[in-house]
C-alpha cells in the first residue's frame, strides 16, 4: 500500500482517518491563510507541506520512514504557527 490516506485509514480506522484530515485541514488552512497574507516564509513551508501531500498519494514514507515522520512533524509546527 503506497497512499498515506489509505494506510491511516486500515491502521487506525474510520477515527483515526477523520483525526489525520482534521491535522492536514489545519495546516491547508495555513496555507491559505499565508497566500493571502503574501508571507514569503510561511508560503514556503506550506508549499511543501501542500508538496508533501500530494507525494502521499503515491508514496507512504512521510509516516512510514522516521524522517518522513520528522519532515511531516515540522511542517505541521511550522504551519500552526
Amino acid at each position: 500500500m503506497h497512499n498515506i490516506y489509505l494506510l491511516v485509514l486500515s491502521e487506525t480506522g474510520v477515527v483515526g482517518l477523520v483525526l489525520f484530515l482534521l491535522l492536514i485541514g489545519k495546516g491547508i488552512r495555513g496555507l491559505v491563510l499565508g497566500i493571502r497574507e503574501k508571507k514569503k516564509q510561511f508560503f514556503i513551508f506550506h508549499f511543501s507541506f501542500f508538496i508533501l501531500l500530494l507525494l502521499g498519494l503515491v508514496d507512504h514514507y512521510p509516516i512510514a520512514l522516521q524522517q518522513g515522520q520528522l519532515l511531516l512533524t515540522i511542517l505541521l509546527a511550522l504551519g500552526a504557527r
